[in-house]
Formats: C-alpha cells, sequence, structure tokens
C-alpha cells in the first residue's frame, strides 16, 4: 500500500522517549556544566594579561565584534528562511521557525552525534505535525546544504590560505604529520556521503529504496529491516517533495 505523503513521518516510539528522556534539565546540566568547566580551564591556561592589555579597543575594534555578532543572528535568520521555505513557506510563522531552530541547535549541542542534528529536526517536526514529505525534505536538504558547504568551501580556503589554515606556523602539510592525514581521510569520506545523498536524493531516488529494501532482507539485518525501510521511504518522498520546489 502506497505511503500517504500527508501523513507525518513515523517516529520510533522507544527513540522518542529516549529523546526526551535525554533532554530533561537534570541530565542538560551534565553536558553544560563539562562545557563551561572545559572552556573555564582553557581559558585560565591559555589567557595571556599582557596581550590582553595591548588590544585597542577602538571604535574598529567593536565594530567587528558587533559585525561577529551580526552574523550569528544572520546565520539563525538563515536557518529559520530555509526552514520555513522547506515546509512550505506558510506552514510556520516566522516566530515559530526561529523556536524551532533555537530549539534544534540547542538539542543538537547536547546530545549525542548520533541522536543529535537531523534526528533533532525529525523529532521537532515530527511533533508539529508537518507531512512526511515535507519533513524528510527538510532533513536531507539540511544535510545535502550543511556537508556540501565543508566539501565546496574547505579546498577553496586551503587553495587560498594553504597550511597555516589548519594550524599557525605550519609551511607544509606533512608538518602536521597523522593529523593532516586523519584531516584528508575525513574530508574524503564527506565528499563521498555528500555524493550519497546528492545521487538518492536528486538522480536516482528509486534506487535509494530499492537497495535499502534489498538490504532489509538480508538475513543478519532483518533486525533493522523497519528502519531501512522507513529510510528509503524518506528518500522517496524528499525526492518527490524537492522536485515540485521552485530551483531558486
Amino acid at each position: 500500500m502506497k505511503e500517504n505523503p500527508l501523513k507525518p513521518l513515523p517516529l520510533d516510539e522507544s527513540e522518542s522517549q529516549k529523546f526526551v528522556h535525554s533532554m530533561r534539565l537534570s541530565r542538560m546540566l551534565l553536558p553544560i556544566t563539562l562545557g563551561l568547566v572545559a572552556v573555564g580551564y582553557l581559558f585560565y591556561k591559555q589567557f595571556d594579561l599582557e596581550k590582553f592589555r595591548e588590544i585597542e579597543w577602538t571604535f574598529h575594534a567593536f565594530a567587528w565584534i558587533g559585525m561577529a555578532f551580526l552574523l550569528l543572528l544572520a546565520r539563525h535568520f538563515f536557518f529559520a528562511y530555509r526552514l520555513k521555505i522547506l515546509t512550505g513557506g506558510n506552514y510556520f510563522s516566522w516566530k515559530k521557525c526561529l523556536e524551532l531552530i533555537v530549539i534544534w541547535e540547542f538539542s543538537g549541542a547536547l546530545t549525542p552525534t548520533s541522536k543529535g542534528g537531523p534526528f533533532v529536526m525529525l523529532f521537532v517536526l515530527t511533533q508539529e505535525k508537518v507531512p512526511a514529505g515535507r519533513t524528510a525534505a527538510a532533513i536531507f536538504y539540511t544535510m545535502i546544504c550543511d556537508s556540501g558547504f565543508f566539501v565546496i568551501v574547505l579546498p577553496i580556503l586551503l587553495a587560498i590560505y594553504g597550511p597555516p589554515m589548519m594550524y599557525p606556523g605550519v609551511t607544509a602539510y606533512s608538518d602536521l604529520n597523522l593529523a593532516s592525514n586523519v584531516m584528508f581521510v575525513t574530508y574524503g569520506m564527506m565528499v563521498t556521503y555528500w555524493l550519497f545523498l546528492m545521487f538518492f536524493v536528486f538522480l536516482r531516488p528509486q534506487y535509494a529504496k530499492g537497495s535499502l529494501n534489498w538490504l532489509a532482507n538480508i538475513s543478519f539485518l532483518k533486525r533493522f529491516a523497519p528502519k531501512l525501510t522507513l529510510l528509503g521511504l524518506e528518500f522517496e518522498l524528499a525526492a518527490t517533495e524537492l522536485r515540485q520546489q521552485n530551483w531558486r
């Protein structure tokens, strides 16, 4: 039976309960405290009072600090704008989009990598009863945009600034030894991940659904069958929704 694209995407109850449980105030205090302690320790160890006194607190300095703050606000505004477009333009108000982005950013920072990012967005949009196609499109398009920015911009920055961009004072990538190798291996994995998403969402979404259904029928992957089948459906719904969007 064909899935109704107007229904919200189903979210595993156990996963949903785990997420809500992980976002209790008592559980949020630990990562917040650890973060503040780490920042405080690094500030204490690395703060140079003499260098700080050399800073000239002119209008020029405050102007650049203000520019950094404005860029932070712009980042959240355009995240909200992207969410508003992907959920249909009129589905959420501007205020609601900004609220959801703040929730997404905050919860994504507190939860583990495996439960942050797209999963947080899935949970939030599912709770808001957003149609399945729009939810899937918002999640996959966000993943494509974020990883694509990293894949495209990193080599441009390396071409402009060279090795010092990775670490001040470095004159060659070989100087970083293992760190340099790990960085380039990670970049290669990100390129593969990005191309994988681009191919299955924009070019051949039917291949994604067929491949995942095939994996779901393998004996030792049977326990993951429901999740693999759902992921295939999400690829299909996301591709259908994105193709209906204006190209701009």
